[in-house]
């Protein structure tokens, strides 16, 4: 009996230890708005800059503190006029409203986006379910997160039609052929106005839904936009400008020496290969040839 009573003891001490690591990632009511935001971001797996959709705004203080711990820009959407006036009212007080917060009301049932423009959604208030799975699909992102009630998650798949352009005549074997299988129609998804006209020559490389556009230092006539001499890194999905990178002195434009990738954009150099960062172009390192290789 007392065996029996000390096996009984031990599996619920088991089922305790397993019940709390399993505890979902977004914490419950105890946690702070400030924490709660970060772990929704952590969640939802973004960085850098980018559109979420956050559904409900029933906790101002959390929508604030999305914006506060991150560079993305926030499109809130609630079907409460009131509480959309309060949470768009909180939000110009602190600043954020227009650049970093837009809050409207709607409704969750058809979402106000063109296809995959979301790099998340947010619905903290929601359960797993309580929107229709096929428009949350369609409003994210390849790889896009959405994160719910609970810390539920659930992920859209990865187009097999795309496929990158890693370098500047498409492949390693400048085959200058893509892969894709894209059909008509080919609607608009965003316009940049950085740069809107272009210093001349120019290239453009894509990868894992982010597009490269580095410029020349030409002027056709007196029209010219941007920065000469510059790689523009663009979320490919909704044209956020992610970062620019002003190019080493002397680099050519037109050469294989950019390659984009889905975990880095490498940028040679005379001094070594940069490896940046694609979503923030943070350099992460240099690589350098060893003395007696030989150049392809």
């Amino acid at each position: 009996m007392r065996n029996t009573i000390k096996r009984v003891l031990h599996i619920v001490s088991l089922l305790a230890i397993i019940f709390s690591l399993a505890l979902p990632a977004v914490a419950g009511a105890s946690t702070g708005p400030a924490e709660l935001a970060r772990k929704l971001l952590e969640r939802a797996e973004v960085r850098g800059k980018g559109i979420i959709l956050v559904l409900g705004c029933a906790d101002q203080d959390l929508v604030l503190h999305l914006a506060r711990n991150s560079q993305y820009l926030f499109h809130v959407l609630d079907p409460d006029e009131a509480k959309v006036e309060s949470c768009r009212q909180a939000a110009f007080t602190a600043g954020l409203y227009g650049t970093r917060i837009i809050v409207e009301r709607h409704t969750y049932d058809q979402l106000p986006h063109a296809d995959n423009v979301c790099d998340a959604v947010l619905a903290p208030g929601l359960a797993k379910g309580s929107v229709p799975e096929a428009e949350l699909l369609r409003v994210l992102r390849p790889r896009g997160v959405a994160v719910f009630k609970g810390g539920e998650t659930m992920r859209a798949s990865v187009d097999s039609t795309h496929h990158d352009w890693s370098h500047w005549r498409g492949t390693p074997n400048n085959g200058m052929v893509s892969a894709s299988t894209l059909k008509p129609p080919f609607l608009l998804q965003w316009f940049s106005s950085e740069p809107f006209f272009a210093y001349a020559p120019n290239i453009a490389l894509a990868a894992s839904g982010r597009l490269f556009f580095v410029t020349g230092d030409m002027k056709y006539g007196a029209i010219a936009g941007g920065t000469p001499r510059t790689i523009y890194a663009y979320n490919g999905y909704n044209g956020m400008l992610l970062w620019k990178r002003t190019l080493p002195e002397g680099e050519p434009i037109e050469w294989p020496g950019y390659v984009a990738t889905r975990n880095a954009f490498y940028l040679a150099t005379e001094k070594g290969c940069l490896i940046l960062d694609p979503q923030t172009g943070e350099r992460l390192g240099t690589l350098h040839a060893k003395p007696g290789d030989a150049s392809a």
